[in-house]
């Protein structure tokens, strides 16, 4: 995605427009010591933070954020270096839209996860999944995204409800909009199939980004002093 935004910009009109309308920041490891903890390879690796020393320790970042429901410290622990660090990044960025990539099942989950409630925007959520899917399988073949459901899609408490994901956190805290993309059953994918996962993402990744766009926009300011 880095690369067809830099390559194609100026030449391609919808990666101009993208680069042109937002702000675009990309974050391509968010656990760098959890995945590379036995070393320079994959050979090993664990989606746990590592807060101190002893296997005790380690933390589950996807279970370590406040949570609307269970509390500032829904998993008991204190947050690691690595959420702490994602919520000063909130903090200093005002983000609109975000999406939170994993792998293990392949279907698009949407708000919430810590909440039988449907989100009030759970219409808008169902179109946008909606959307992700049919470009994704449009790239990816019929099979693609049908792991756990035929829609491809699913709210995220009626799949299995947790406490303490950035999802939630970003959503109700931080009042962005915020998507899980679950991309591969298999948890670290072979080196020979990036090119086919990548291929398949890349178009429904860039209509979800594109949803940034859309709405009211614009700056509110002092009609005398011209100040916002």
């Amino acid at each position: 995605l880095i690369d067809k935004l830099l390559r194609e910009y100026g030449t391609n009109q919808d990666v101009t427009n993208l680069v042109d309308n937002m702000e675009i920041f990309i974050n391509p490891l968010s656990n760098p010591e959890g995945t590379y903890i036995a070393g320079d390879n994959l050979d090993f690796s664990l989606r746990y933070t590592r807060n101190g020393i002893g296997l005790d320790h380690f933390i589950d970042m996807n279970r370590n954020f406040p949570d609307a429901i269970a509390g500032e410290h829904p998993d008991g622990n204190d947050y690691s270096f690595e959420t702490e660090a994602f919520m000063q990044y909130a903090d200093n960025h005002h983000f609109v839209m975000s999406a939170n990539l994993h792998s293990g099942a392949e279907v698009v989950n949407y708000p919430f996860d810590t909440d039988s409630a449907l989100p009030a925007d759970n219409a808008w959520w169902k179109m946008v999944a909606q959307e992700y899917v049919a470009l994704a399988r449009l790239y990816g073949g019929e099979s693609y995204m049908t792991s756990d459901f035929p829609s491809g899609y699913i709210n995220g408490y009626a799949w299995y409800s947790i406490t303490g994901s950035r999802q939630d956190y970003m959503n109700y805290f931080k009042h962005c909009r915020e998507v899980t993309l679950e991309l591969s059953i298999d948890k670290k994918l072979a080196n020979d199939l990036l090119p086919s996962y990548t291929s398949r993402n890349i178009a429904p990744m860039m209509a979800y980004m594109n949803r940034a766009t859309k709405g009211l926009r614009g700056f509110v300011t002092d009609s005398v002093t011209g100040e916002p």
